[in-house]
């Protein structure tokens, strides 16, 4: 058996930090999550989505469609996804530049 320090050689590992502004849909949960406004939240959202802030304002970050009912209806695949986050749409561009110049992404 062969170790991994003998025959992989991977360059250094470089992480980069970029602050992203959120999108108006987060930005509208975002506040309503931080104000406990359910009724801003919308009809699907329940007083145990608002247990713990912290863990649905990261969730908020991430994506808005991960809270039920935040999607648009009827839902269908397309754009709307990706444009729905800064995350997803900075990613998105720089996976576009990325891939013409034979970058590799892990």
């Amino acid at each position: 058996r062969r170790r991994k320090a003998e025959h992989l050689s991977l360059p250094p590992k470089v992480e980069r930090s970029v602050r992203v502004p959120l999108r108006p849909l987060q930005r509208r949960w975002y506040r309503a999550l931080l104000e406990k406004n359910v009724s801003a939240l919308g009809p699907a959202s329940n007083a145990r989505s608002l247990v713990n802030v912290l863990a649905s304002l990261r969730k908020c970050c991430n994506h808005p469609y991960l809270f039920p009912g935040a999607e648009p209806e009827p839902f269908e695949e397309g754009e709307h996804i990706v444009a729905a986050s800064a995350k997803l749409l900075l990613l998105d561009r720089l996976l576009r530049k990325m891939k013409p110049r034979g970058d590799r992404v892990l």
